[in-house]
């Protein structure tokens, strides 16, 4: 029987967990977000160079507690090194190495991303930056890493209960104050306000826009019932009644509820940062019923390692790590006489199922601990068949000839650890209690009721010195309910009027017949978004200068008209209730080449 826990229960399974699903977000981000728009955002030869975004009249959120290394270093070897660094970081998180060290480089290189590209930072942003900070916090790394793997004492359980309330107490703000926002939304308690966000040009999907068409009641239906999931959901979570059901139902909601936004809603990672977390709220007592008869199963397994080969034991403490249960048994092989015997006759290690009362080789012992895991299941599958076994076959021999070399390189790269886990020291743990305490109260004074009051202005400065500041108002209070259209045309020498929509696709930014314009990053998507606001013109300068160059160096030839002058337009279109459109105003900002 599954019994309830404590609200800020160590859930160390699930901790690891998140970490592996976290970081795939991140670098779902960075392979899509920062790498293809880093020349053209996080440079100043880019579009947003920092003069233009010092020249921004409103306060960012940010702004007391801005951190970025770009503020010190801004050349183009700064940004590789940059990128590389990043890099290597979040992938180090994902599997677990070092952790400690590389949640730190996370944090810098987050941070110094957000603040220094914080004009086409959207909430997915913001909240992958909390999630980043309050990780600082607890052990990501007791369960599926390679420090979990290589630790020799045992496997702590405990974290301090303020540590696991920093990471829960933002799940639960994140929910509570975004259902709290739309109570000051009349579009949300008379049902109109999903049908607007959907049909939204600058946030909403075709499909969405195509659901609000076509079956209008479905979102009137839901609009106010999201309002209260949200507001209700850690009180489902932590119901001290009927736990199992209430997390559950409060669970599968949560997950319906972003699979929606996936479809309907061009809301970045933001749903898949949401999913990622929700894993935290599985307690690990819900993962130990689940997981208990596969660890059975898996315990009956043996891995056996050639004594004296701390490579080899790594590679095997790794494996099961990975694949196995943490309580099958790596053993040296000369604790069994005949399987040592089989261990120097055939020169490989050697894997026993005891339950089917096989024993694995070479190559073929490697596929079948790696089929063991549903991730690796493929790998172990393809690797093992007749047409490349033989070719793995050889491969396993030639790192078994070269174990000398990588016994080297792993006893610096992957050393064993033996040290004791040191207690929080009581300094970090105050810590943590006074930034979840500023996070809340900066929850409360961003609300509408008090957005304005100067007097809790220093709450919100002290939340962004910690770098806990949020305020998760989109579509709330007031949904959007605009329909964004854009034409961009430049002016030649000669008097003709020639489209400049060609130029972006290369930066995946598409145009449809309509002027609707897609986006392959939310980075771009933000960047409009912000680009004829009126108090940042200069914003639209720098967008146009940088068009006239590289039309005016790739695009002409000898002899060939040049633009002098580049217009942008764009056209908001109101959607009223009855879901109709009319044209409703429209901006424009021209520029003269220089």
């Amino acid at each position: 029987m599954i019994k309830p826990q404590p609200i800020f229960a160590a859930d160390i399974q699930a901790l690891s967990l998140f970490r592996i699903l976290f970081g795939l977000v991140i670098l779902a981000d960075f392979i899509i977000g920062f790498l293809p728009t880093r020349l053209d955002f996080y440079h100043d030869t880019g579009f947003l160079p920092r003069a233009a975004i010092n020249s921004f009249a409103e306060k960012y959120d940010g702004g007391d507690g801005h951190i970025s290394l770009f503020d010190f270093f801004d050349g183009i070897w700064f940004l590789e090194l940059f990128t590389w660094v990043y890099g290597i970081a979040i992938v180090t998180f994902i599997l677990g190495y070092q952790t400690r060290i590389t949640k730190g480089v996370l944090l810098i290189c987050y941070l110094s991303m957000q603040h220094r590209g914080y004009p086409v930072q959207i909430g997915a942003d913001m909240l992958m930056g909390l999630l980043v900070v309050w990780s600082c916090f607890v052990p990501l790394n007791r369960y599926w890493s390679v420090d979990s793997a290589l630790r020799r004492t045992p496997r702590p359980i405990d974290v301090p209960p303020i540590f696991m309330a920093g990471i829960k107490m933002q799940i639960i703000m994140l929910y509570l104050f975004s259902g709290l926002f739309k109570v000051y939304g009349n579009e949300w308690w008379d049902g109109r306000a999903i049908g607007y966000a959907m049909r939204d040009t600058s946030y909403g999907t075709v499909f969405g826009d195509w659901l609000a068409t076509q079956l209008p009641w479905l979102s009137t239906m839901l609009s106010t019932p999201v309002m209260i999931f949200q507001i209700c959901f850690s009180l489902l979570i932590y119901s001290p009644v009927l736990n199992i059901y209430t997390r559950s139902f409060a669970l599968i909601g949560a997950v319906l509820m972003h699979v929606a936004f996936i479809a309907c809603l061009a809301v970045g990672l933001f749903p898949f940062v949401c999913l990622s977390y929700l894993v935290l709220l599985i307690p690990d007592t819900w993962w130990n019923a689940l997981l208990a008869k596969r660890r059975a199963r898996l315990e009956t397994i043996k891995l056996y390692f050639d004594p004296g080969c701390a490579f080899c034991e790594k590679i095997a403490l790794l494996l099961r790590e990975m694949c196995l249960s943490p309580f099958t048994q790596v053993l040296p092989a000369d604790r069994d006489l005949a399987i040592h015997q089989m261990l120097q006759q055939h020169h490989s290690w050697v894997v026993v199922d005891e339950t089917t009362g096989k024993t694995y080789l070479k190559w073929r012992a490697v596929a079948f601990v790696l089929r063991q895991n549903p991730l690796t299941y493929m790998v172990g599958l393809i690797t093992n068949l007749e047409l490349v076994q033989k070719q793995f076959a050889s491969f396993y021999d030639w790192i078994g000839r070269q174990r000398g070399a990588f016994a080297m390189i792993t006893a610096r790269m992957l050393p064993f650890n033996d040290t004791p886990e040191r207690p929080a020291h009581v300094a970090t743990k105050i810590l943590c209690a006074v930034m979840i305490g500023a996070a809340f109260a900066n929850n409360i004074a961003v609300l509408p009721p008090f957005a304005e009051n100067q007097r809790l202005e220093i709450v919100r400065d002290t939340a962004r010195v910690l770098q806990v500041f949020q305020k998760w108002n989109l579509f709330a209070p007031s949904i959007v309910r605009w329909q964004y259209h854009y034409a961009l045309e430049g002016l030649t020498s000669d008097g003709k009027r020639i489209d400049l929509m060609p130029l972006l696709l290369g930066r995946n930014i598409h145009k449809s017949d309509d002027g609707r314009l897609t986006y392959t990053s939310t980075r771009w998507h933000k960047y409009f978004v912000h680009l004829l606001d009126k108090n940042k013109v200069r914003l639209a300068d720098r967008f146009m200068e940088k068009l006239c160059v590289d039309y005016n160096t790739t695009k002409t030839g000898a002899g060939a008209p040049r633009i002098s002058i580049v217009f942008l337009q764009r056209t908001l279109v109101a959607v009223d209730a009855d879901q109709t459109k009319q044209r409703e105003r429209k901006r424009e900002h021209s520029y003269f080449c220089p």
